[in-house]
């Protein structure tokens, strides 16, 4: 599944930018008449990691949009959010592994790349489910660790880039089609700072194809 096109076909526009601050993945914008959810480039594009950001975003917006503050308990439920959202419950009990000896690290290398989770949200996801115990998910991550695995995890490479959003970029062709109107000249005529809008704009631009069904 496509997070981020799900997202877009549910109304919700995703856009890339780049905020020069590596400790913020991702934030969302609860607007009443249409929620705005992005995505930031400022760490290693990474496929996996990118498709957490966004569910855990959508997660805040679902469960806690007039809510202002943000605390652990807020952060906790986005993170449940996105682990079901990515990994169903049913499924991840039936597959992922009891043991993380060899042959358990190889099946969360292999559901790593079919359902587009990180190991380390496998291992996490786990506990959570209580198939492994804390001991053991500490003993993963330290595994983990000692491999370089929590920065770059085997796969990651292979996965290719993050999914990149498509809903802005249309409606801008649309409109452009239809109207005549360029993207620069929209951003112009709503007063917008065009240095700041268009290389956000420009971010959404996609070169893979695409295969609408």
């Amino acid at each position: 599944m496509h997070i981020v096109r799900e997202i877009e076909r549910k109304g919700i526009p995703v856009a890339r930018l780049s905020l020069g601050h590596e400790k913020i993945d991702a934030f969302s914008v609860p607007f009443e008449q249409r929620p705005l959810l992005l995505l930031t480039n400022d760490k290693q594009n990474n496929y996996v990691r990118s498709r957490s950001d966004a569910a855990h975003e959508l997660g805040h917006l679902v469960m806690h949009r007039g809510r202002g503050e943000q605390d652990r308990t807020i952060e906790q439920q986005a993170h449940s959010f996105a682990a079901s959202f990515l990994y169903p419950k049913d499924a991840a009990i039936e597959e992922l592994p009891r043991r993380l000896d060899g042959k358990g690290w190889v099946e969360l290398a292999e559901l790593k790349r079919r359902w587009g989770v990180s190991m380390a949200s496998l291992v996490r996801r786990m506990r959570d489910l209580r198939l492994s115990t804390e001991d053991e998910y500490r003993n993963a991550m330290k595994f983990m660790s000692v491999r370089g695995w929590r920065t770059t995890e085997p796969g990651d490479r292979e996965l290719g880039p993050p999914e990149a959003p498509l809903l802005l970029e249309r409606c801008l062709r649309t409109i452009e089609v239809h109207n005549g109107i360029t993207a620069q000249d929209l951003v112009e005529r709503a007063h917008l700072p065009v240095a700041d809008i268009m290389p956000l704009v420009e971010a959404t631009h996609d070169k893979r194809p695409v295969i609408e069904l």
